[in-house]
């Protein structure tokens, strides 16, 4: 039972949760390069799509261009 009184008594100490809330950051912190790889792994992705995506769009709209001008001869 005192060891209860005392764990309360120290998980109420602003210290001691400072500590816990550092020794827990430190931990979830430890598989930050393999997250920042697997974000920058994505966004490469999602750039090259936007890429294709922008000059498929100009190519279509190049192309309608070129039938209207063709057109109105």
């Amino acid at each position: 039972m005192k060891f209860v009184k005392n764990l309360k008594k120290f998980a109420s100490n602003k210290y001691a949760q400072g500590a816990a809330l550092m020794g827990a950051a430190g931990v979830a912190s430890a598989d930050v390069g393999a997250d920042i790889s697997a974000a920058f792994t994505g966004a490469n992705a999602n750039v090259t799509t936007a890429a294709g995506g922008v000059i498929a769009l100009v190519a279509v709209v190049t192309g309608i261009g070129l039938i209207i001008s063709l057109l109105r001869k």
